[in-house]
């Protein structure tokens, strides 16, 4: 298992702190923290289940921006 901390930007709620959450878990990707407060989330994953460019994708594609 991988862990990493990503900046994400434009989260600007707790709702999208819980959307960003279930898409992760989607992805077979366990979540540490998310927090739109500090624009940071923290994961742990399998990166022979999973790469960091479909989770940064993942992210992308929800309108936020991986920093």
């Amino acid at each position: 298992m991988e862990k990493l901390a990503l900046n994400v930007k434009g989260m600007t709620c707790s709702h999208c702190e819980t959307a960003v959450k279930n898409a992760m878990e989607d992805l077979n990707v366990n979540v540490i923290q998310v927090s739109s407060e500090k624009e940071l989330l923290e994961i742990e994953f399998d990166p022979s289940k999973v790469t960091l460019e479909q989770i940064k994708n993942e992210i992308t594609d929800m309108d936020y921006t991986v920093a």
